[in-house]
């Protein structure tokens, strides 16, 4: 389960990928909506079923805020809602492996890593057709995150 919390929706870009019991790398998502079997920052809105779903959802309170540096965000908001609070866009989300188990004798490592850029080693394998960050971000679309309060919750079943 995940409850995360931030201006933007910028967080969700990353994969989610698991070496187990020390083998290779393996991809599980190109992005965190598509692990909790969702797409586009969750644009079908609050769905849930036995193994998967997305609980609660709040967009951010600047539309298309990936589009802006973080100096033009904070300008945006603050003409906005003045010196603030700002209000926060919230995901919360779970998925169960009950379907789709990860099974392991010895080890499981599993790992989310956002605002991956084509330079970085053992970088989601989509990261290879963006550019290098700048200001706006690393290209219209993939955002360079910010601030985000992230609370993960994982259970572990021994058979």
């Amino acid at each position: 389960m995940m409850s995360a919390e931030s201006l933007t929706l910028a967080f969700l870009e990353g994969c989610h990928r698991a070496e187990i019991d020390g083998g290779e790398t393996q991809f599980f998502s190109s992005g965190t909506e598509d692990l909790f079997s969702g797409a586009f920052y969750f644009d079908g809105g609050i769905f849930h079923s036995d193994d998967v779903g997305l609980t609660c959802f709040q967009k951010p309170a600047v539309k298309d805020a990936y589009n802006y540096s973080q100096e033009e965000l904070y300008m945006r908001l603050q003409k906005k809602y003045g010196d603030g609070p700002y209000p926060q866009s919230h995901v919360t989300a779970y998925k169960f492996f009950v379907k789709d188990p990860l099974l392991f004798h010895k080890s499981l490592r599993f790992r989310w890593r956002s605002g991956e850029t084509a330079t970085d080693n053992d970088r989601c394998p989509r990261t290879s057709q963006r550019t290098k960050a700048g200001l706006k971000g690393v290209s219209k679309g993939y955002p360079l995150p910010l601030k985000a309060t992230v609370t993960l919750y994982s259970w572990v079943y021994h058979y």
